[in-house]
Formats: C-alpha cells, sequence, structure tokens
C-alpha cells in the first residue's frame, strides 16, 4: 500500500491517495441501385430453399413491399432507419429447438416474421439500416441448414454467411450438403464447420467450398419444374457388402445418461466482467453462452451428460446474471442456483419470476443498499469520534477497536464505492507537523480496516492537519473536537 498521503489545504494542498481503478469492424457497401431508403432491397417471394423432408419447414419470411412517396404529395412519410455500419444478424439454435436471433432487422415487419417462427427469441435484436442486399437470402438459407440440426449457429454480414453446428441425423446431414451444392449467387460463404452425427463418424465436416460464389455473378433463373416442392434425393440400393454398415449408421444412438457430477459456472464481479468454466454439451452451447456474456469460452469443455434442458436453463440464467451488479451462476449436483446484487427491487422481482417459469432454481438475490443510506452511516459514526490515538502519535487506543469493527460493518453496505479516511488535528505544535500527524492516524486507521476485511483499493488516507477545525482550539473541548477521525464515501463512477 503507498503511504504517506498528504492533503494540505491551508497554505499548501497535496493529495496522495491508496488505491487502483480499475468493442467485430465491417465496412459496409455504399447503398445500391433499387435499395430501398434505408439501404435494404425491397422484398419479392423467391422459392423455398430444398431440402430433405425437413421435419420443421422453414417458412418464407413476410413480404415486404417498399413504398415511396412524391415530395409534397400530402402523404405520411416514414422516416429511414439509421444506418448501421456494421451490419450482422445471428440465430443460434439450442439444444432445445429454441432460434435465438441477435444482431439486426432492416425493419419491424422482418423482425415480426423472425418472431413467428416457432420457438424463436427476438428479445435481442435490434432494427437498423443499411442491410447487405443477400439479407433475405442469407437468412433463409441459414434458417433452412438450422432446420437439419440438433445445435447450430449462422451469422450474416457483408461478408458472407458462417455456419457452425452438428446435424441432427444422417438425413440431416445429407439435407444440409444438398443445400449447399446450390447456394444463390449473392450469398458468399465464409466459414463452414458442420459435424457429422453419431453414426457418421466417417464422414467429413461439411466446409465451405474452395471456389466461394461471386456475389452479383450471373444466376440461371429457375425453372418451373426447378421451383417445385423438393423431391428426396434417390439413394443406390446397398450391396450385400455395404448394406450392414449402411444399416448401422441409420440406428440412433441412446442419449447420453445424465452425468451427476456435470458442473457448470458463471460468474460476474463489479466491473461487469464474466468468467465462464465448466461443462456444456456442444461446442455452439459454449459460442452462444459466450457471445451473452462478451466472454471467451475457452475454460469450457464440451462434455456429454448434461440434462435435456441445460441449454434452456442456461441461457435463461445467463440473461438474470447480466441483469445483477455482481452475482453467481451454477449448475451443480443436479440443480441451478443463482446469487448476487440486483440494482434494485423491481429488477430482483423480474428475475425471480423469470427463473420460476423456467424451472426450479435455487435463488439468493439482494438489493443494491443506495449510497446514501452508507453516507449517513458512516456520518452517525464519524460523530462518535470514538477513534482515539495515544498522545502525539500515530498509534490507535484499544478503546477504539469496538468502533474500528462497527466502520467495517458500515462499508459493507456501499462495497463499490471509494472511501476517504481523513485525519485531523488540533491547533497546538508545528502546522507541518500536525499535516503529517494527521496522514499518519489517516493512514493507521486504513490499516486496522484491511485488518477487518475491507478492500485496501477503495481506501485513501487524507491529512489535513489543523486546517479544517470544527470547534475553537482556545479551549480543551475545542481541541478535543477537532481532534478527528472522519470517514466518508463516494458514489461509484457511472
Amino acid at each position: 500500500m503507498i503511504r504517506d498521503l498528504l492533503k494540505w489545504v491551508a497554505p499548501i494542498a497535496l493529495t496522495m491517495s491508496v488505491g487502483t481503478m480499475a468493442a467485430l469492424a465491417m465496412n459496409m457497401p455504399a447503398d445500391r441501385p433499387g435499395q430501398g431508403g434505408d439501404g435494404f432491397p425491397a422484398f419479392e417471394r423467391l422459392p423455398a430453399p430444398k431440402s430433405l423432408n425437413a421435419p420443421n419447414p422453414v417458412p418464407h419470411l413476410v413480404e415486404i413491399a417498399q413504398t415511396g412517396t412524391a415530395p409534397n404529395s400530402g402523404s405520411i412519410v416514414q422516416l429511414s432507419l439509421p444506418r448501421v455500419s456494421d451490419y450482422w444478424v445471428s440465430v443460434t439454435r439450442q439444444a432445445g429447438g429454441i432460434l435465438v436471433f441477435d444482431g439486426y432487422a432492416p425493419d419491424q415487419a422482418t423482425r415480426d416474421s423472425f418472431a413467428e417462427l416457432a420457438d424463436a427469441d427476438v428479445n435481442f435484436l435490434k432494427l437498423g439500416g443499411g442491410a447487405p442486399g443477400h439479407y433475405r437470402a442469407g437468412v433463409e438459407l441459414g434458417l433452412a441448414l438450422l432446420a437439419q440440426m440438433s445445435e447450430g449457429r449462422f451469422t450474416l454480414n457483408s461478408e458472407g454467411l458462417s455456419v457452425t453446428g452438428m446435424a441432427r441425423d444422417p438425413a440431416g446431414y445429407r439435407a444440409i450438403e444438398t443445400l449447399l451444392e446450390d447456394v444463390p449467387a449473392e450469398i458468399a460463404l465464409a466459414t463452414m464447420d458442420i459435424g457429422a452425427p453419431e453414426g457418421m463418424e466417417s464422414a467429413d465436416p461439411v466446409e465451405a467450398p474452395e471456389a466461394l460464389p461471386t456475389p452479383g455473378a450471373t444466376e440461371t433463373v429457375p425453372t418451373e419444374e426447378a421451383t417445385a416442392a423438393p423431391v428426396e434425393a434417390e439413394v443406390p440400393a446397398p450391396t450385400p457388402e455395404t448394406a450392414p454398415a449402411e444399416a448401422a449408421s441409420t440406428v440412433e444412438s441412446p442419449a447420453p445418461a445424465i452425468d451427476p457430477a456435470y458442473h457448470f459456472s458463471a460468474s460476474r464481479n463489479a466491473q461487469g466482467v464474466i468468467t465462464l468454466a465448466g461443462q456444456v454439451p456442444a461446442d455452439a452451447t459454449a459460442r452462444y453462452l459466450a457471445s451473452l456474456a462478451k466472454a471467451e469460452h475457452a475454460d469450457l469443455a464440451v462434455t456429454p451428460g448434461a440434462p435435456d434442458n441445460f441449454a434452456n436453463n442456461a441461457q435463461a440464467g445467463m440473461r438474470a446474471l447480466l441483469q445483477l451488479q455482481d452475482g453467481r451462476l451454477q449448475f451443480d449436483k443436479g440443480a441451478w442456483s443463482l446469487s448476487g446484487t440486483a440494482p434494485g427491487e423491481a429488477e430482483k422481482v423480474a428475475i425471480e419470476a423469470d427463473l420460476a417459469a423456467a424451472g426450479s432454481w435455487s435463488l439468493a438475490i439482494g438489493v443494491q443498499v443506495p449510497v446514501a443510506l452508507c453516507q449517513a452511516r458512516l456520518a452517525e459514526l464519524s460523530a462518535h469520534n470514538a477513534i482515539l490515538f495515544q498522545s502525539g502519535n500515530a498509534v490507535i487506543a484499544d478503546s477504539a477497536n469496538a468502533e474500528l469493527d462497527l466502520f467495517a460493518e458500515a462499508l459493507k453496505l456501499c462495497p463499490q464505492s471509494k472511501i476517504y479516511v481523513e485525519g485531523h488535528t488540533d491547533s497546538d505544535g508545528d502546522d507541518r507537523l500536525n499535516l503529517a500527524l494527521s496522514v499518519a492516524r489517516a493512514e493507521a486507521v486504513v490499516d486496522a480496516l484491511i485488518a477487518r476485511g475491507v478492500d485496501m483499493t477503495r481506501l485513501y488516507a487524507v491529512g489535513y492537519g489543523e486546517s479544517q477545525p470544527v470547534a475553537d482550539n482556545a479551549s480543551a473541548e475545542g481541541k478535543r473536537q477537532n481532534r478527528r477521525i472522519v470517514v466518508t464515501v463516494d458514489a461509484p463512477a457511472d
């Protein structure tokens, strides 16, 4: 700890303190000719993406017609949304089938169409102008791919489409391969990392082709036959030699048993930094939780054995953790728990209601005490003037121990605030010596508070010497009142 902290408030002012104080960018192309006022092209119905017996067909997005009005026509004018330079959208399919949208939608109608999809969550999706020309086609392709996965995620931006995940079964894996054989010309495939399900271990992960489609390339106009309902591809009859192996690949493996020692945690500190640790059932889950927390997921291990509702509870818990000032989310011994400090009673009640709807949770959520309450308690204790010292030095008298305990307990009311311990003296003796003595006594109190568990980085010792009397130094009683320790608090910076 840095010592000898001085503050001269009379002729000389000097203050020294103890403690320490503790953002994907992409260039979007200019609007192309034919785009709407917000940079997003008018929608017209396109043929549905080809798929092989998808269990959850992907409905077309809502058709959107962009209209304009002539100047001085008297029509209602709808202002364009602010243009977003970093335009992107992502959709994550969780183990339970929930589709979580994040990023941007070009208008409310598009956002509403996403919300109408089964098990869709669009709470993180914002509105913004400047969507790339391939937005609609890219989202439809991404959703078609996710429909064939047990878990996965796609991200679409100006650079193209990136997809990661795990195929739901062998038929889904083959459907993904078929979809990627006929990608619309305007969509560039960036990253493709789609794993084969159990029973297809010999299959290589689906990756982006070496020759990426060039946006704007000539596209063959689909014929009536090409736009007809997709037909499942014919598979050659297996030969006697290959029949057993292929038949075995179609048998679904039993679900892994739940591991009673399965563990996951997410901790949020007072600075808002979240640390993830433990186990998750899939890499897509790890990436999604990391994106929510804006954290790294290197400490998460992809391990089987999670309960069926793990992803849903982890998502609900992470959203609740993000609303706390600090806290800890945990899955341990088959149970979920959340503890921490909410910024207010309303937030506490809302979090408890949300998690009650999600399932059985153990909750220990407190409410942040207003700094004013902490300030009032410290002022009350300082007025006691009960922290006494041996005459002429900075050794705290034994009689002050009980008062120091009360100060340490009061500081728990405002754990994020900076604390100033001020030392004052009477006017007897040399003023410079009195200033040094006031600093030494303030530092002695700081050391005593640290010994009682107060974070040293919050504490600042300040010496005022004889410069701020509260009584007349002409009397013994006045001098006694002037020899004092005052503890004050500053609210944490926003």
